[in-house]
């Protein structure tokens, strides 16, 4: 800090002489700059529509209840709605109609349209700045204000709460997919996602020790089978009797449950990270279960975590039964899905999707 101190600002002049006075033996060259990009941000756009959001987030319905009363929104409120809004579907009528209902007579749509366009690059507002301004009056769930009131968490918004995040579509290179799957570094990564996986599901039938130990060498080893497309051994499942539930007779019946190897998990893992993205494409936006994580905060998820998307589900049922009071719902399970699902069907979408993956 002394040294700090010490300093003292040279003049601009002072170094334009001595620049000069070495720039013949510097050689200094001149290059041209580098064009600077355009700011081209990308608004985040989720699956719903307004009337969902509405109903379901407390600051979204008091502007718009606000609005249907004829009373005029202040301005931070007309700009939080519509900037929360333009992530939504539909939610460029919805912002003009609820402009209209509060200003009246002295709506402008033209005026209003140029308004959006200038939020639109903008960033979405948190649920933190939204509480904070007063247009919000309070975090709606008590792991939502833990979460914005952590520096280090991103905030939420009110459409990352209540609805789904469109997922990116990522672009798939299908002709050279045997080269990216059979590298040590996708087996190791594939490793780390399986610890992680079993550590909160079923640790006691997971057991990485062995593999770890020989880490490096194992990886390199099913690396080169996967590029060379070579069969690899498959050590077969376990066969494990879990507690199911209680019959009639308060007998305790059990649940036959398979368990396979680390062995032969982390060479099917390499496989799924690069075909999962493929198939993650045609899913539809109402399937909920085993989803691949998209998520970039935590890349050694493999699925979306359930306590995550279980809400969604429920909020979704919860706004269509309010939208269709009169409807009705039916709940059930299909008894032995997965034993009666056609794998050759199954295979021949995956050849389909992955090019040259799945060639035999």
């Amino acid at each position: 800090m002394m040294h700090l101190q010490t300093l003292l600002p040279v003049a601009p002049e002072v170094v334009n002489r001595a620049v000069n006075a070495f720039a013949k033996e510097l050689h200094l060259s001149k290059e041209a700059p580098a064009p600077i990009n355009e700011f081209t941000q990308k608004r985040p756009q989720f699956e719903g529509d307004p009337v969902t959001l509405i109903s379901q987030c407390t600051a979204m319905r008091d502007i718009r209840m606000k609005a249907e009363r004829g009373s005029s929104l202040s301005r931070s409120e007309a700009f939080h709605f519509a900037d929360v809004m333009l992530s939504v579907p539909g939610g460029t009528d919805t912002i003009h109609d609820t402009m209209r209902l509060s200003l009246a007579e002295d709506y402008d749509r033209i005026r209003t349209h140029d308004e959006i366009e200038r939020i639109i690059p903008l960033h979405l507002p948190g649920c933190f700045t939204l509480v904070r301004e007063g247009v919000c009056s309070g975090y709606c769930k008590d792991r939502v204000r833990k979460r914005n009131e952590d520096p280090l968490v991103a905030d939420t918004t009110p459409c990352s709460v209540w609805l789904r995040r469109v997922p990116a579509k990522p672009v798939i290179d299908t002709d050279n997919l045997c080269e990216r799957i059979g590298t040590a570094e996708n087996l190791r990564r594939s490793f780390f996602k399986l610890k992680q996986y079993h550590e909160h599901e079923d640790a006691l039938f997971f057991d990485p020790f062995d593999f770890e130990h020989r880490l490096d060498a194992n990886c390199g080893i099913l690396a080169k089978a996967l590029l060379e497309q070579s069969e690899v051994p498959f050590l077969g499942y376990m066969s494990v009797p879990l507690p199911k539930k209680l019959n009639e007779a308060q007998e305790l019946e059990y649940r036959r449950m398979s368990y396979s190897s680390v062995y032969d998990q982390v060479p099917i893992q390499a496989i799924f990270n690069f075909v999962a993205p493929i198939v993650e494409n045609e899913f539809q936006s109402t399937s909920y279960g085993y989803r691949w994580n998209i998520d970039t905060d935590s890349p050694y998820s493999i699925f979306e975590d359930w306590r995550e998307t279980y809400p969604r589900f429920r909020n979704d049922i919860m706004a269509a039964l309010k939208r269709h009071p009169n409807g009705f719902h039916v709940c059930c399970d299909i008894k032995g899905y997965y034993d009666h699902v056609n794998q050759n069907i199954l295979l021949e979408q995956l050849r389909a999707g992955s090019g040259t993956l799945l060639k035999n």
